[in-house]
């Protein structure tokens, strides 16, 4: 890096500077996502007793019809 140029230094300094950007860009997004899927399985209510009921009789009937 001792023999480049200034205006490859400047060059290999805006490369850089974007990688980084464009790196803290994909984990923010990934953090965003992580992040909305904790709350949505969080926030997702639980089926009651008789939506528990209704599903295993529906899945029966498939089976055996």
């Amino acid at each position: 890096m001792a023999t480049m140029s200034l205006a490859q230094r400047k060059r290999f300094a805006e490369v850089a500077n974007r990688a980084e950007e464009r790196r803290e860009i994909r984990e923010n997004y990934q953090r965003q996502i992580t992040e909305k899927d904790k709350l949505n399985s969080q926030h997702r209510a639980k089926p009651s007793l008789l939506a528990k009921l209704k599903s295993w009789c529906d899945q029966t009937v498939k089976l055996m019809g």
